[in-house]
Order: C-alpha cells, then structure tokens, then sequence
C-alpha cells in the first residue's frame, strides 16, 4: 500500500458522526496490525490531511 492508493483498498471501516453542531468525530478501525503500520507510517489521518480534505481550520 502507498500514500497515494485510495483508502478504500486498506483493510479498514470508517465512521463518522456528529460530536457536536460545530465538531465531527471520525472512527478509524483497522482491522489487522499489518495495515495499522502501514497507514501510520504514511500518517494519512493526520489533523492537516483531514483538515484539507473537509476544508476547515485543523
């Protein structure tokens, strides 16, 4: 897996939901150690990667 596969094809499932009217909370559940290494050393889920995705202020 690479940075720029999608995140659709790492052994995962994603949830959101509302914290509150202002917050939204984000699940990152991996399903297997081997792929929880992988997507943490390419820190995808970082503050500034979702920030950018969702165009907010991380």
């Amino acid at each position: 897996m690479q940075i720029n596969d999608p995140i659709i094809s790492f052994p995962i499932v994603l949830r959101s939901k509302n914290a509150s009217p202002f917050e939204m909370t984000l699940d990152i559940i991996i399903n297997t150690k081997v792929a929880y290494d992988q997507v943490k050393a390419l820190d995808a889920p970082s503050a500034g990667v979702m920030s950018h995705l969702y165009a907010v202020k991380p």
